[in-house]
């Protein structure tokens, strides 16, 4: 009878998955962070700027404004502040006494 001993390293391969998995979350926190940072950066003061508005346009009741990303023709994207507004409901047409 012969017997065959597997070579297998299990110290390697308990080495190897742990550093797998560190890789994963560094690149998880990576990407968590990249996001947080873009988040920052996308922020706008909405309280301050609806006062701002209200002065010019007093139809305007709520207001939110954000950057978005937009293709553009090329392979390239352009990043441009959006705003989105909730405005009173006024009528065009003066109402009529009977």
């Amino acid at each position: 009878m012969q017997i065959i001993q597997d070579t297998f390293d299990f110290k390697k391969y308990v080495s190897d998955e742990i550093n797998f998995e560190k890789l994963g979350l560094n690149e998880r926190n990576l990407k968590i962070a990249t996001l947080e940072k873009k988040l920052l950066s996308n922020q706008y003061n909405a309280k301050s700027i609806l006062s701002e508005v209200k002065i010019i346009l007093l139809e305007i009741e709520n207001l939110s404004i954000s950057n978005h990303t937009f293709s553009t023709s090329t392979d390239s994207l352009k990043t441009v502040p959006v705003l989105f507004t909730k405005v009173k409901q006024i009528s065009l047409m003066p109402q009529r006494k009977n």
